[in-house]
């Protein structure tokens, strides 16, 4: 008797976790499913992940010069960001200019910094160097992206980022950003923008595929 009092309680337990289990997993499920539907298919990315790219429209290797030679989820540097923003001007800047700065001459994307440089873009530091090798924050970047990309689309001047507010120096260029619907982090209650951390290059290379499948970009690049 007690034996089979013992089994009937061990089947109950077992049935017990079985159906827990299915209500975790449901829950979850749906959760996941709520999350994707608020955010859309670009936004929302975890900052310490490399973001995911929308296919829709897949950009050249001449559009994006910088996917073959540097891991995506490195931060980028001053000089990586001034190539992937000069490949996709709406105009194209001066083609091979250089000696602007000092520190420069030689480097693989002189003409680049050179062009963003003679266009007003981009400027040097107080020393006259450029320091290409320096890395960008994502405050440093979307103020790039913003006066490169957005300088004469309008904008409304409302954000929900907890970590952006309007008497910071780059509010108006994050708004931007937002306003045309660029970025990689849903504006909303709770979301931070992270503006000192750095900016990683698979994140700049998901900003420049937004802005061309917005219009925003050069639209005669093969």
């Amino acid at each position: 008797m007690n034996k089979q009092i013992d089994q009937k309680k061990v089947f109950m337990v077992g049935a017990g976790i079985i159906v827990t289990g299915l209500i975790v997993a449901l829950g979850l499920s749906l959760q996941g499913r709520n999350l994707q539907g608020y955010l859309g298919p670009n936004m929302g990315q975890n900052q310490n992940q490399p973001p995911q790219q929308n296919n829709s429209k897949v950009l050249t290797h001449e559009a994006r010069p910088l996917t073959s030679e540097a891991n995506p989820i490195n931060p980028i540097t001053r000089a990586q960001l001034a190539a992937l923003i000069a490949t996709n001007l709406p105009t194209a800047p001066k083609p091979n200019l250089k000696n602007c700065f000092p520190d420069t001459v030689g480097n693989k994307y002189e003409s680049a910094i050179c062009g963003l440089a003679k266009a007003g873009l981009i400027q040097g530091y107080p020393d006259g160097t450029f320091k290409p090798t320096n890395n960008v924050n994502r405050a440093e970047g979307a103020k790039l992206f913003a006066t490169a990309f957005l300088a004469n689309k309008p904008y409304q001047n409302t954000q929900n980022y907890v970590d952006v507010h309007s008497n910071d120096w780059y509010y108006t260029y994050v708004i931007k950003m937002v306003s045309s619907k660029i970025g990689d982090v849903a504006p909303g209650k709770g979301s931070y923008f992270h503006p000192a951390n750095l900016l990683l290059l698979g994140t700049a290379e998901l900003w420049i595929t937004q802005i061309q499948q917005n219009g925003l970009g050069r639209s005669n690049i093969p």
